[in-house]
């Protein structure tokens, strides 16, 4: 700000503010404030207002001045910052600390601006209004058939028969309460069948229909015509009911052969619907869901789906209890490896496991398996698949047939929830199937985790036994980890910038192409070494975003739905990373 101490007025009078007001000053009416010559700035005043005509950028804090930014219903996929107002349930708050996905009734990070009030009263119904006058008469129905010449009675059998060309037959059996029509044998007190309509009466509850079939034993359904010597078609379902009192658990449903929700595609239903050892199949040939729902009724409690292994006897139990969600057979992406007990002689190419193997177009049909073992105190999933040829196997060189003894199934992947022993020091534990013994990552480049919380650090296999090329640092490579020691920066990252803002948090370490650099300038290849890495993964763009990332360009893989994304293309970006631990010690190395 420029003084006026020692100035003449003639020099000084245009850096001056003035009120225009007759030389009365502020009072109550809101005036421009100007500068010596009558020129008007953005700031008007008076004794009660302050008004600004035009962009107001404050540098310093604003104190008692509202500022909160209304952001409308709460969404959990939404990034909120400090300020943000929301609704959620009939409630209003305010977030008080950064987040995304944190629920407003959390206090760490939102405060209660609002509450919603309670709900008042119902208002009394209103009354019945008039009836209305009756319609007009409707017109008189068709004669009846006479009911001689439809029917015959015999001492064997009661027949209702339409000999006509119009009309229907029909056997109506009525009751205010219940109607029942019995199919039983002369001597029996039972009935084989019973056809039941509850009438305008209570339902028993056990029941949950007003029509229904009720047999003393079973009742066998049956679809197909009968062969040549009259056998009945194959029964394809049987319902069961125990000899006990009557309660919803005595009602069961048995299957002998197979339920089919559509007409089937094929007559070879056993074999095409992936049935193990030739046992029942529940399935549908046309569409691609099959669905099955439970209803919860009242409050509280869990919604299950159970499948439980029964033992004939005590002794007598299973040791693994497993669902396996399998697809139909097609060829695999070139050059996917599998792992299965091929009984091959050949080790596969570059290694000394026979084990390993091309899978390619040999392969029946693949499968999700997730399994309980008893014996091993373990569950597994595993990505499987079996092969259409079990005596053949790819070693990535030659195909080597007339294999015995191969496994009927492989593994692309998998991992085992562990635990080791029954004492209390049991070691409990995610870790790869036994085929991925140090061959299976934690995420990849095109998806990788955020943070991993943990109580102790990672272990890494650092066995003389396992190594080869033991060496100590060259000059080169020291002055290489000379260099490194001063890359240490501070930065922040960009997407915690987008999403946090100021409170973005700064963090300490090297620009990956700093190190590429140090390496080239000493002559060395920094991708030799196990500090830098690179990998190019794929963005799927569509209409110009990119809506997901992936580590090839063969294909766009399919969407979190399962379906094809459609419009998308692929644009590669190259991703750089080091190993800290592997850096460390190499600028250890030069101290």
């Amino acid at each position: 700000m420029a003084t006026l101490q020692g100035k003449a007025i003639k020099d000084t009078f245009k850096d001056l503010l003035q009120v225009s007001n007759g030389n009365n000053g502020v009072d109550g009416t809101l005036r421009n404030v100007e500068d010596g010559e009558g020129t008007a700035s953005a700031l008007q005043l008076s004794s009660g207002v302050v008004k600004v005509n035009g962009d107001l950028n404050v540098t310093g804090n604003v104190e008692g001045v509202p500022h909160v930014d209304y952001k409308g219903a709460y969404a959990s996929g939404t990034s909120y910052i400090k300020d943000d107002v929301v609704t959620y349930n009939g409630s209003s708050y305010i977030n008080t600390n950064p987040s995304t996905g944190v629920a407003p009734t959390n206090t760490g990070s939102w405060g209660l601006l609002a509450q919603k009030g309670t709900d008042g009263s119902s208002g009394t119904n209103g009354s019945n209004g008039s009836t209305g006058p009756a319609g007009p008469a409707g017109a008189d129905g068709n004669d009846g058939q006479d009911f001689s010449g439809y029917s015959y009675l015999t001492p064997k059998s009661l027949a209702l028969l339409n000999t006509g060309s119009t009309g229907n037959a029909a056997i109506e059996v009525g009751s205010p309460n219940a109607a029942y029509i019995d199919l039983k044998q002369p001597s029996s007190d039972d009935y084989d069948l019973r056809i039941i309509h509850q009438g305008t009466g209570a339902i028993e509850s056990v029941h949950t229909s007003r029509t229904r079939l009720e047999s003393s034993d079973s009742l066998g359904l049956c679809v197909g015509a009968e062969t040549a010597s009259s056998t009945p078609a194959q029964e394809v379902l049987t319902l069961t009911k125990k000899i006990t009192a009557a309660s919803a658990a005595n009602y069961n449903a048995k299957l002998e052969g197979s339920i089919t929700m559509t007409p089937q595609d094929t007559d070879d239903q056993i074999e095409n619907n992936l049935s193990v050892d030739g046992d029942s199949v529940l399935y549908n040939d046309f569409g691609s869901n099959l669905n099955f729902r439970t209803k919860h009724v009242g409050s509280g409690g869990a919604q299950r789906i159970y499948s439980r292994a029964i033992a004939d006897t005590e002794t007598d139990v299973p040791n693994n209890v497993s669902l396996h969600l399998a697809s139909d057979k097609h060829d695999t992406p070139t050059g996917t490896i599998g792992y299965r007990n091929t009984g091959r002689s050949t080790n596969y190419t570059g290694t000394s496991d026979p084990n390993i193997e091309l899978v390619g177009s040999n392969i029946k049909q693949y499968q999700t398996a997730v399994q309980t073992q008893k014996s091993t105190l373990r569950t597994s999933i595993t990505l499987q698949y079996e092969p259409e040829d079990v005596t053949q196997s790819d070693w990535n060189g030659g195909v080597e047939t007339g294999i015995s003894g191969g496994a009927g199934s492989g593994e692309f992947a998998g991992v085992y929830l562990t635990a080791t022993s029954t004492s209390l020091s049991q070691q409990r534990s995610l870790r790869p199937s036994a085929f991925f013994d140090g061959a299976m990552n934690l995420g990849d480049a095109s998806t990788r985790w955020s943070t991993v919380y943990a109580t102790g650090g990672s272990i890494n296999t650092s066995d003389r036994n396992v190594k080869q090329d033991i060496e100590d640092l060259s000059d080169a490579e020291k002055s290489v980890a000379i260099a490194l020691k001063g890359l240490i920066k501070k930065y922040r990252f960009k997407d915690a910038v987008a999403a946090k803002g100021d409170d973005a948090r700064i963090h300490v370490g090297v620009i990956a192409q700093d190190v590429e650099q140090a390496f080239i300038d000493a002559g060395l290849d920094g991708f030799r070494y196990g500090i830098l890495c690179k990998d190019t993964v794929y963005k799927v763009m569509v209409n110009g975003s990119v809506i997901a990332t992936q580590t090839h360009n063969n294909f766009v893989e399919e969407g979190a739905d399962g379906e094809p994304i459609e419009g998308a293309t692929l644009e590669a970006e190259d991703r750089y990373a080091v190993r800290y631990e592997e850096l460390l010690a190499f600028v250890v190395s030069s101290l």
